[in-house]
């Protein structure tokens, strides 16, 4: 069965972009303009990876973290945040995920094998960590043995 993505992004062409590149790689690929539409999808389609732009109207990609992070049965979802805006910033990509609640941040334009490497490693990781223990360190990693 193909993981399903959800791709929200205020351009339609970027939209329809990353859903040609996720297809080309047999992923199921849903998107929308509108954060607020975003967010609804994501409830309804329950995908298995969220694509989000950092700016959008309807919801902004801070508020559409935390309403995800916030619902139990949707927290564990990854989350790709993508945005022009930082393109010259000095921070690195794991600053600005971390600072929005996401697992993975790309800044745009990205290369088509830039976002299918980000969106494989996102979906082996999420296969690696059983939900709702997520370890946070190293101890969570190998707990004590009887």
């Amino acid at each position: 069965m193909s993981k399903s993505i959800l791709i929200v992004d205020e351009d339609y062409h970027t939209v329809e972009m990353a859903k040609l590149i996720l297809k080309t790689k047999g992923y199921e690929a849903t998107g929308s303009t509108d954060g607020a539409e975003g967010w609804e999808l994501l409830k309804k389609i329950r995908p298995d990876l969220a694509i989000i732009e950092m700016r959008m109207p309807g919801m902004s990609a801070i508020e559409f973290c935390k309403r995800v992070r916030r619902e139990p049965e949707l927290a564990e979802t990854p989350i790709l945040i993508t945005s022009g805006l930082v393109a010259n910033s000095d921070k690195s990509d794991s600053f600005w995920a971390k600072g929005l609640g996401a697992d993975d941040f790309l800044i745009k334009p990205y290369d088509p094998l830039g976002l299918l490497s980000r969106v494989e490693y996102l979906l082996r990781k999420s296969n690696y960590v059983s939900h709702g223990a997520r370890p946070t360190t190293a101890a969570d990693l190998n707990p004590p043995s009887d």
